[in-house]
């Protein structure tokens, strides 16, 4: 037991692994949620489309997409959301609920806090999360949105270097959000270390390099995604509403990319250093 418990020391030296996560107040995102109400409705009307010209990052963010290859965002949604979303856009909870779109959701806390936010991958989906909300809801209930890499340039977008429930990023949506809009925030969502309690560097991954280092690392758009910011919708096998949406005239944009609903190639590392963990919460 004892050269565990050194084992387990070190790692957590090396790692900065906390025990312990922060949950946010749900009645700080209610105050939250009624305050952004009353400010957005009259944008979302409106559609209002951002100059990403008046953004001094603008520039640089695109030239870190061409120098890495970042030529999509994706992100996942359930099957019966589709027809919504070629409809209006890619919208937030709270821009669905002012609008009184309904929808079929998948996280219902929202532990970030950012119910005015959208939740995207960079090239390739969270599949952790991906494969919990499947298993919930059946394999043929999800798609995966393929979307231009401009929005993230054009639009205002958080860019967090882990899941955005994380205590390293959530502490920072809180206190210092500005920093996470910021060609710094993006390009750190590429670093040599995964920059949260892991510490598992990029190096040993074999990941391309349009590929954010955790896997879990996200983008929150806080502005709607427009219909013409769809490249693609990534199927998973035939299911019963394909053929439908086929006859549409957007059935060009469906396509069959098994790939999307896969592990992403280094999950084992992320499953070692998991369990590592668990290991020494019960030490």
């Amino acid at each position: 037991m004892q050269p565990i418990m050194k084992l387990l020391d070190a790692l957590r030296r090396i790692m900065g692994v906390r025990k312990s996560i922060h949950r946010p107040n749900s009645e700080t995102c209610s105050d939250t949620a009624r305050i952004y109400i009353q400010q957005r409705e009259d944008d979302i009307t409106k559609h209002e489309q951002p100059n990403s010209e008046t953004r001094p990052e603008a520039a640089r963010i695109k030239e870190i997409c061409i120098q890495k290859g970042i030529h999509e965002v994706v992100h996942f949604t359930h099957v019966e959301n589709v027809d919504s979303i070629m409809k209006y856009g890619l919208l937030s909870i709270m821009d669905l609920n002012v609008r009184n779109i309904p929808y079929h959701y998948n996280d219902r806390e929202r532990l970030e806090c950012v119910p005015e936010g959208i939740c995207l991958s960079i090239s390739f989906p969270n599949y952790k999360m991906f494969y919990s909300y499947r298993r919930r809801a059946g394999e043929k209930s999800f798609v995966v949105f393929s979307l231009k890499p401009s929005l993230l340039w054009e639009l205002p977008c958080l860019f967090c270097f882990s899941n955005a429930s994380a205590n390293e990023v959530r502490n920072r949506l809180t206190a210092d959000r500005e920093s996470l809009m910021t060609a710094e925030a993006f390009s750190a969502m590429f670093s040599e270390e995964a920059i949260r309690r892991h510490r598992i560097r990029r190096s040993v991954l074999n990941i391309p390099e349009n590929y954010t280092t955790d896997p879990q690392a996200e983008v929150i758009c806080l502005h709607p995604i427009d219909v013409s910011y769809i490249k693609a919708i990534y199927y998973n096998g035939k299911f019963d509403r394909l053929g439908q949406w086929q006859a549409t005239e957007w059935g060009h944009l469906l396509q069959e990319r098994p790939e999307f609903f896969n592990p992403r190639k280094d999950w084992e590392h992320w499953v070692w250093w998991r369990i590592l963990l668990r290991l020494e919460a019960m030490l």
